[in-house]
Order: structure tokens, then C-alpha cells, then sequence
């Protein structure tokens, strides 16, 4: 059951008495996924206890937007309950934490990679720091977000009840190295963009792009700019757009 303002306080002076420490940390965790979890055994590792400062579904839908959240906020604190790294839970209707920090005065406050010590919110930081707490950067878990899981629950589904959710196919033109088309491939292989990249057209015969989409067995193709090569003639940009 989640914590009350007034206990989280009693429970702070009690681990500070024995000599030990309170890790703070906040979040709407609306979807827990394993971004979420190793964040928070990673946090609990910094101290002795892991206070989670859970958002209520007023704020959140305030910070994400109306659809959101898709789990309520007794739902969400029993699941971060549940897990080993989590001692307690507050949840708070605010879309900050200042009162909370000011309040508890945990030991060490931890916020995720996305933030850096100067981009916190100028208020929580100061309440952080006015009660003597140190703060943590802690690493994002690349490919791993609510928003993108969000984004796979939304694909439509192809065949029998069974068969996962079909991907969106892309289309990639290119006519040097293909840097982008590494990145749009380092980015389908860490989750973040759910997607498969179907073909691989270059107006350059031997422009290293292709080379990289053979090197992973995804089509690729020259398509004959035409007599300029500054500008796709008539009939390279129909053999583009048809095989597109």
C-alpha cells in the first residue's frame, strides 16, 4: 500500500537515526518494462532503501497527454511494489516533487540519463540540495521506453492469433557512405524504431550504402540516375517510385 507524505517523512528519520540512506527517485511508470526495472535496482543499489515517487493519474495525463495513463495509479503502485529493488511508493498529484523533496529530504536523489545535473528543474534541484541530498545520473537503457512500446501494442496484426505484429517497411535512397542508413539500422536493432528496411536504391553503382544493406542481406540495388549527375532523370525517378 502506498506511502502517505507523513510516513515517507518518519520512515527517512528512521533510516537517517540508524545510520543509513534513502534514495528518492520519481516517474509515472506507466508501462513497466525493463528500462524501468534496471533503472530502479540500479538506483536502489546508491543507498539502503528506494523511495519511488509515483505520479497520479491527474498529473499524469498532464505531463503525457490525455490517453495516458493507460494503467491507474493503484494498478502502477502495486506493480512497483512488487519489485525487490522498490521499499515504498508515495504517489503525488503535482508534476513536480518539490514539496516532496523539501518534506523528505532523502540522502540521494536519482533521475534518469535523459536529465543532466544542470537540465533538473532549477526547483527540485535546489530542494534536493537544500536537504543535503546528493544527486544521481543514472544510465539510460537504450531502446527501451513506454512511448515505443506503446508504438508495437499499436501495430496492426497480420494472420493468425499467434502471428506478431506485422512491421512497417522502409524504403531507403542514398548515393554515398549510407550514415544515415546505419543509424535508421542501429536504431531497428536497439528497439527504438520498430520497422525493417526493405530495400536499398542508390543512383551511385558502387556507393558504399549498398554495400552495407548486402552486408546485411536486405536488397539493394543501382538505379541509373540518367544523363545528369546532378539531377535523376525522368525515367530513374518512375523506376524509383515504382519499386518504392
Amino acid at each position: 500500500m502506498p506511502l502517505t507524505l507523513e510516513e515517507a517523512v518518519r520512515w527517512r528519520d528512521a533510516l537517517h537515526a540508524a545510520g543509513k540512506r534513502l534514495v528518492f527517485t520519481s516517474g509515472c511508470f506507466d508501462i513497466l518494462h525493463a528500462g524501468h526495472t534496471r533503472y530502479l535496482t540500479q538506483a536502489r543499489r546508491l543507498g539502503d532503501a528506494l523511495l519511488v515517487a509515483m505520479n497520479a493519474d491527474e498529473s499524469v495525463s498532464r505531463l503525457k497527454g490525455p490517453s495516458r495513463p493507460v494503467n491507474t495509479a493503484d494498478d502502477r503502485a502495486e506493480v512497483l511494489e512488487a519489485l525487490r529493488s522498490v521499499d515504498g511508493v508515495l504517489v503525488f498529484a503535482e508534476e513536480r516533487t518539490t514539496g516532496l523533496l523539501e518534506a523528505i529530504r532523502p540522502h540521494i536523489f536519482a533521475k534518469g540519463g535523459d536529465y543532466t545535473v544542470d537540465s533538473l528543474n532549477p526547483e527540485e534541484r535546489g530542494a534536493a540540495e537544500a536537504g543535503g541530498a546528493a544527486i544521481h545520473i543514472l544510465p539510460v537503457v537504450e531502446g527501451r521506453s513506454t512511448t515505443a512500446t506503446l508504438a508495437r501494442m499499436a501495430l496492426p496484426e497480420t494472420g493468425p492469433a499467434n502471428t506478431p505484429p506485422a512491421l512497417p517497411r522502409i524504403g531507403v535512397l542514398g548515393s554515398g557512405d549510407g550514415s544515415n542508413f546505419a543509424a535508421i539500422l542501429r536504431a531497428i536493432d536497439a528497439g527504438s524504431l520498430r520497422a525493417e528496411v526493405g530495400l536499398v536504391l542508390s543512383d551511385v553503382e558502387d556507393a558504399r550504402i549498398l554495400t552495407r544493406a548486402r552486408e546485411r542481406g536486405i536488397p539493394a540495388e543501382f538505379v541509373n540516375p540518367g544523363p545528369s549527375a546532378n539531377r535523376l532523370g525522368d525515367d530513374a525517378q518512375t523506376e524509383i517510385a515504382d519499386r518504392f
